[in-house]
């Protein structure tokens, strides 16, 4: 069984975000760790930051995802664990997960950077979408972060597919599970 920390940290830009700590170790090292396998002669790619406040509200779908309770909207049933670390916004360069509550666990698996998956969100949608709904939608995200955002970071092709098979499930006991999120929620800072 796994042990899960969260805690809110302030980060280098001042600003309040999620720090998740598994078995003792930062989420984003661990994952840095496991993409460094994929990532190969390309350096320089985006790289992960925690969860803003703003994902923690009650009544926000992220938030009931990580509660247990499926959501389906742009990323599925699937919870944002991680956001980008350069624009922190979500479309980006998210890391995304199964949350599933089963008897006394609560089990982390099926994870996915949506710009490396084989998945076509928003498929149908493309053609007759706004910039702005572009810009939000995650397998075009590519362009458009750069075009909006001025990121100077290469965005390798998003045929590029990384399997992330091979990290988790990450398994926790339900009663610190939520007594972690639980804290998390009564010391969310105001943004």
């Amino acid at each position: 069984m796994n042990t899960i920390e969260l805690n809110w940290i302030v980060n280098n830009f001042n600003q309040s975000e999620l720090q998740i700590l598994i078995d003792g170790k930062n989420l984003i090292e661990l994952m840095k760790e496991f993409e460094d396998g994929f990532r190969g002669e390309i350096s320089k790619v985006p790289a992960y930051a925690g969860l803003n406040p703003s994902y923690f509200l009650p009544e926000d779908p992220n938030f009931m995802r990580w509660n247990g309770r499926p959501m389906r909207d742009i990323w599925d049933d699937k919870a944002v664990l991680l956001i980008c670390a350069d624009c922190r916004i979500e479309g980006c360069w998210p890391m995304l997960a199964h949350i599933q509550l089963q008897g006394e666990q609560v089990i982390w698996q099926d994870f996915e950077q949506p710009h490396r998956s084989t998945k076509e969100y928003f498929s149908e949608e493309i053609d007759s979408a706004s910039d702005d709904d572009l810009f939000l939608a995650p397998y075009s995200m590519d362009e458009h972060a750069r075009k909006n955002t001025g990121h100077s970071l290469y965005y390798p092709s998003i045929k590029e597919y990384w399997d992330y098979s091979g990290f988790g499930p990450f398994r926790f006991d339900k009663n610190q599970y939520l007594s972690a999120l639980e804290f998390v929620e009564q010391t969310r800072p105001e943004e």
